[in-house]
């Protein structure tokens, strides 16, 4: 809890969490550039 007033305290009024679907869509779209520069 404390974390959170501390953050409140400097200005923060919005904290935005990632879920698990962009996370993996991120990590797929980087593995398959590599793979498509590996090939080519």
């Amino acid at each position: 809890m404390g974390r959170v007033r501390r953050l409140y305290d400097h200005g923060v009024r919005i904290v935005m969490l990632q879920g698990a679907d962009f996370l993996l869509e991120t990590f797929a779209r980087s593995l398959l550039t590599d793979i498509r520069e590996a090939v080519d």
